[in-house]
């Protein structure tokens, strides 16, 4: 199970807009003290402009990564440097290239670590606003996604309305005990499932709420803190009608277009290695094609064929050729997955391709399996990602979850967090492979 710890504290937006200041200050500090020669280079409106656009765009950026909640899991000092420095990098280059800025790498580099830093230690050393008066969370209902949050909540468990509950120590009551119970509890959340929901009075939760007391779905906040959508125990009409079902149109055209300039770019600078792996694999390797096709399920259950160098003997012993095996040692063996970019079957990023013949069965077996269609099959998919992440291997429900999440949240900052993950995340695991677009079989 994939268990991140969440426990995010909320700061003052006048604080974090200081502190974010107060970093790129300092790589401004730091950059004429190191390289002095580079930053009498610099005119004085240009450091001015430079600094006023660092830091906005920068606070735009940890806004847009914490989603205005304080325990969302994205508000973390690596999501925030990663957000920030990268739309920096964006409005400087846009800046650079009209001539308004000379755009130094080193200044945002090194201002968004010290911004990012200053902001996580100011969230380790001041107090939770709130917490004294409420600082537990309340379950209202227990399913399988309330098992996994129990966990990982923002706010400890103090109790259970209509359990049984998993969690040991945790006072468990029944239904009918809901309001007295919140009483005694004093809770500062209240998660409640679907379950619990339809054995309640609403009335009691919204006299609540109005009081200030947050009210969360258990599908809502397991989406929030583990970057799945909940599928355990809910039926695909729950959803038909969400944006899992259809997509976020306007990104998926956005992403189609960056998508494939990318993928054309990368086609180009990778066509010498190409047709080595080509030329090598039709000398040494026997009779057979050079490059193998599977036909997957692709957009909205468009079929296309999948590309891929051949490594393996054609004799039907399956042996893994010595061409084959220098591939496979250097990850070159996805390489023509790009022309499947540039044709537009594939994106960058998405969920993995499944076989053709595969999808139908797995439909019947898990009915939320074909709204991972919505989007296009991708060489790099955020289930994989997080596997990585966290060194462990992933149930096939679970990754449905990470696909829906996909589906769902899909947008070019997305992407762009994939990427990142995947560039500067932990080493990965023995039971954690990582695989360009493996194929579901």
């Amino acid at each position: 199970m994939i268990v991140p710890m969440v426990r995010h504290k909320s700061l003052p937006e006048l604080l974090v807009l200081a502190l974010i200041c107060a970093g790129f200050a300092g790589s401004l500090l730091v950059y004429r003290i190191v390289l002095p020669d580079h930053f009498d280079f610099l005119t004085s409106d240009e450091v001015m402009l430079g600094f006023f656009s660092s830091a906005g765009t920068f606070w735009l950026g940890v806004k847009i990564a914490g989603s205005d909640d304080a325990n969302n899991p994205r508000r973390g000092p690596f999501n925030e440097f990663c957000m920030g420095t990268g739309l920096v990098l964006i409005v400087q280059a846009l800046l650079n290239y009209i001539g308004l800025l000379t755009r130094s790498f080193f200044l945002i580099a090194v201002g968004g670590a010290l911004a990012a830093s200053l902001l996580a230690i100011a969230r380790w050393l001041l107090p939770s606003r709130g917490a004294k008066i409420q600082a537990g969370t309340v379950m209202v209902g227990f399913d399988r996604a309330s098992a996994e949050l129990a966990g990982i909540l923002p706010y400890p468990l103090v109790g259970v309305v209509g359990g049984p509950s998993d969690v040991p120590g945790t006072p468990v009551v029944g239904y009918g005990q809901l309001e007295e119970s919140l009483k005694l509890w004093d809770p500062r959340q209240i998660v409640v499932s679907a379950h619990g929901m339809a054995r309640i009075d609403p009335s009691v939760l919204l006299n609540l709420r109005l009081d200030g007391t947050s009210i969360k779905s258990t599908p809502e906040l397991f989406e929030a803190l583990l970057g799945r959508v909940s599928c355990a125990g809910r039926e695909p009409v729950d959803v038909l009608l969400s944006q899992v079902q259809s997509g976020n149109t306007q990104a998926m055209a956005f992403q189609a277009v960056y998508t494939n300039l990318i993928g054309l770019g990368l086609l180009i600078a990778a066509a010498p290695l190409i047709a080595v792996a080509m030329g090598a694999i039709a000398l040494f390797s026997g009779p057979g094609p050079i490059i193998e096709t599977e036909e997957c399920s692709g957009f909205q259950n468009i079929p296309f064929r999948r590309m891929r160098f051949r490594t393996r003997r054609t004799d039907g012993t399956r042996v893994q050729t010595r061409v084959g095996s220098v591939i496979s040692r250097l990850r070159l063996g996805s390489l023509p997955l790009l022309f499947n970019i540039v044709r537009g079957e594939m994106a960058l990023f998405g969920p993995r391709p499944v076989r053709r013949e595969f999808v139908g069965p797995l439909t019947k077996t898990l009915p939320f399996y074909s709204m991972r269609s919505a989007v296009k099959p991708g060489i790099i998919s955020w289930a994989a990602v997080q596997s990585h992440r966290y060194r462990v291997r992933i149930d096939a429900l679970t990754e449905i979850e990470y696909d829906l999440y996909y589906v769902k949240h899909a947008s070019p900052l997305l992407d762009f967090e994939i990427l990142m993950r995947l560039i500067v995340g932990g080493k990965r695991g023995k039971d954690s492979p990582l695989e360009l677009a493996p194929v579901v079989r």
